[in-house]
């Protein structure tokens, strides 16, 4: 099994070479198959029907998540909460596709992805994660024009990859100018860029605060700096919506009143993370960033989203915004 604070084999790029350089990630991809084996880091019943189970991953606004878990919100609201924890996005959407939870936190590019197949499932909320471009401590780069046929880390056809595009048309470059491995696993992808595997790579806090407090890696950009918003999502199957809208509710519910707790608080949040999630930020450097409250995604971004999905040839035409998205959760809130 895998831990976050063991070696990774150091990889020797030739920096004069950035084609040849591709060539190690036929290693990573064979370590990912490896340490992807058991990614669910609560071993709980994710079957029992009295239970509202919902797929996390282990990032900075999913902390009012773990917070309403420990601090006993769900229980005083009235609903029955299993979170299970993925480090990688990828293993927690493929557990919400195969049922083996009700809901799951994803993005509206995903989204987008699987209702254009005719999945039956909705957006109840969209959340505001900071996604970053950060360089490795070794990379000599300085600004985002930089980046040109480099090595930057992603998900594909994700929040991710979509951000990528629009930092490299930021910078008049395109898709093609840009070498973008797949590394899912959101902590091995940050330990990769800590011990220079790559150029850089996207990430989200508080692992950007990691490797750039705790490594000297530099950040270039980010969504916020694009004006860049809710680009993540908590989605449920129209069914548990339709069976179990009271339970959603508070749930949502719940997640509103531990981001307004953890603002006012300011207390160290990364503790609410998952005992075995290690991060090396301790709390004397790490820098408090207000967790948006729960929105609706916004019909302008969606689109956006949807032009750069066709512009892919990933989907055939755009996703219907009110087909995609349940109002009624954040409306009830209000």
């Amino acid at each position: 099994m895998f831990h976050y604070g063991s070696k990774l084999p150091f990889i020797n790029y030739k920096e004069e070479d950035s084609v040849k350089r591709i060539v190690p990630i036929f290693f990573i991809i064979n370590l990912l198959s490896f340490v992807s084996c058991e990614r669910a880091t609560n071993s709980r019943d994710v079957n029992d029907s009295t239970s509202l189970s919902v797929a996390v991953l282990p990032v900075y606004d999913c902390i009012p998540f773990y917070y309403a878990e420990q601090e006993g919100l769900f229980d005083s609201i009235g609903v029955n909460v299993k979170l299970v924890t993925y480090n990688s996005a990828m293993d927690a959407d493929t557990a919400f596709a195969k049922g083996k939870v009700h809901g799951a936190v994803t993005d509206i590019v995903k989204a987008s992805l699987w209702m254009s197949k005719g999945d039956s499932m909705k957006i109840v909320m969209a959340i505001d994660p900071e996604i970053s471009l950060v360089t490795s401590m070794s990379a000599r780069l300085f600004k985002p024009d930089d980046i040109k046929e480099k090595i930057i880390a992603i998900t594909r056809h994700s929040m991710l990859d979509f951000t990528t595009d629009e930092i490299l048309r930021s910078v008049k470059m395109s898709s093609e100018d840009l070498n973008k491995p797949q590394i899912n696993d959101i902590i091995l992808r940050t330990q990769m860029n800590n011990q220079n595997q790559y150029d850089g790579a996207l990430l989200p806090e508080p692992y950007t605060q990691e490797t750039t407090k705790m490594w000297g890696a530099k950040l270039l950009t980010s969504t916020y700096k694009l004006g860049l918003h809710y680009l993540a999502a908590l989605v449920f199957n129209d069914s548990i919506i339709n069976n179990r809208h009271e339970d959603v509710a508070k749930l949502i519910k719940a997640y509103t009143i531990a981001t307004e707790r953890l603002n006012r608080n300011k207390e160290y949040p990364l503790r609410y993370l998952p005992n075995n999630v290690y991060t090396d930020i301790p709390d004397t450097i790490f820098e408090y960033k207000q967790i948006a409250e729960p929105k609706l995604p916004s019909d302008t971004l969606l689109q956006k989203v949807n032009t750069w999905l066709i512009g892919r040839k990933l989907i055939k035409e755009s996703v219907n915004y009110k087909s995609l998205v349940d109002t009624t959760f954040i409306n009830r809130q209000k």
